[in-house]
């Protein structure tokens, strides 16, 4: 008769949850993967003293979860309180951990704004992405190593913080591009151009701004 431990049990238990939820996030077989990772994420709410939640299952997040996993390019006119920009970020971090590889960029108008989204502080509780990293499931996930606006991966995969500007975009050959609050960067029209051959070549665009007259507003009624 084989006798089992109960660690032993637990490991067993432990791996095939690992594996189950491997696939369930795994966008090769699953057409719904990022939405499936979403179940797994969770964010601080800043306005209600910090505590720390599952992300919301509201259906245009539901919506706004496909398009993410499969346009090219995404424009979002957001209002504040949409839960968007945690979006934006879960999406960042599934893209490192799904795929090997892979040139996040995360765009803010200056470097600061875009390394409180990534990584700052030497703290990973301060930023969001690295936030949503450290509350993963650990027998799930590996975490990435941080540096100041910058998560690396095992596999090769980063998220890296930039300022505004075409400059970065230009010089690298990027998978991900988000630009958040694009609608307040002055270069943004640039930052724009810069990309588009890397979305032609394969890559993503994902512009995200709240209201302000400018460049993002006239490209997303081109778009539309």
């Amino acid at each position: 008769m084989a006798i089992t431990t109960v660690t032993e049990a637990t490991k067993v238990k432990l791996s095939a949850a690992r594996d189950s939820a491997l696939k369930s996030i795994d966008p090769k077989i699953n057409d719904n993967a990022f939405l499936n990772f979403l179940a797994l994420v969770k964010t601080k709410d800043e306005k209600d003293e910090g505590k720390v939640k599952l992300f919301p299952r509201k259906k245009y997040i539901k919506d706004l979860a496909h398009l993410f996993q499969h346009e090219k390019l995404l424009l979002i006119p957001k209002s504040r309180q949409m839960t968007i920009s945690w979006l934006a970020v879960a999406y960042c971090v599934w893209r490192a951990y799904t795929r090997p590889n892979q040139l996040i960029l995360w765009q803010s108008k200056n470097f600061d704004d875009a390394a409180a989204m990534v990584f700052d502080r030497d703290d990973p509780q301060v930023a969001r992405c690295s936030f949503v990293c450290w509350h993963l499931p650990e027998y799930i996930f590996d975490r990435p190593k941080p540096s100041q606006g910058n998560l690396l991966w095992n596999n090769g995969s980063i998220v890296k913080a930039i300022k505004q500007g075409a400059d970065v975009i230009r010089s690298r050959a990027a998978s991900v591009i988000i630009s958040d609050e694009m609608g307040f960067q002055e270069e943004a029209a640039n930052a724009y151009m810069a990309a588009k051959p890397a979305i032609t070549g394969g890559g993503q665009f994902i512009g995200i701004s709240s209201a302000n007259a400018g460049f993002f507003w006239d490209l997303v009624e081109d778009v539309a």
